[in-house]
């Protein structure tokens, strides 16, 4: 799910200014919404996986414990490997702290400095840095599937293609629509020239379907 909820985040809110235009106008409330439970949840995520090998006596599947795993195939497995695998999971968490710090104190506690002191609230997090610490989280689990001999377990687009486009171009159908409707409304109003419900709606459907954009 971590990589269907940041290339749908991406898709959506940072491929295409026209997406944020329509979204703005179709109800930018609830996209906002939206918007905050994608990041929210890739926080969440790659916390997660950054959480130490076990809490309070149950076992977390996290770096720590796959690093853990991958141990116990020794001496199966070059301990060169190992160390190095380590230290890539290690210099990962250091570079999470931003993010961990968010699920700790703004997601998963309402920390009342982060939330109400300026001189505390919490730095936000860049897409880009958000997309490289999802790329990287992939090459590690990648690593230790090839250091198990398993096949490859993750990858970089892990969506499937047009989730994204599909929601918006039923956006802009569904405005046209509206808009088409609006104005023969008034044209029935104005002129009497649609003088019944079948008539209005028979009107409605040739404009629509021959409407430029939607024949594009």
């Amino acid at each position: 799910m971590l990589g269907f909820s940041f290339r749908l985040l991406v898709d959506l809110y940072h491929s295409d200014d026209d997406n944020l235009a329509e979204m703005n106008l179709s109800g930018s409330g609830f996209f906002m919404i939206i918007r905050d439970v994608l990041v929210d949840h890739c926080f969440l995520e790659l916390s997660a996986m950054t959480d130490p090998a076990r809490s309070h006596r149950h076992d977390n599947l996290s770096l720590e414990r796959l690093t853990e795993e991958v141990s116990l195939k020794r001496p199966a497995i070059n301990p060169d490997a190992i160390i190095q695998l380590k230290a890539e999971v290690k210099t990962y968490q250091d570079g999470l702290s931003l993010i961990r710090s968010h699920r700790n104190k703004r997601i998963a506690h309402a920390d009342a400095d982060a939330l109400l002191d300026p001189q505390a609230m919490l730095d936000g997090v860049r897409v880009a840095d958000l997309r490289k610490a999802v790329m990287e989280i992939f090459g590690i689990i990648n690593d230790v599937g090839n250091l198990l001999q398993q096949p490859e377990v993750a990858f970089d687009s892990p969506i499937i293609l047009g989730s994204a486009s599909i929601v918006m171009g039923g956006l802009r159908r569904g405005r046209k629509f509206l808009e088409i409707e609006r104005e023969l409304r008034w044209t029935a109003v104005t002129s009497g020239s649609i003088e019944t419900a079948d008539d209005l709606k028979n009107r409605l459907l040739e404009k629509y379907f021959m409407h430029p954009y939607i024949r594009n």
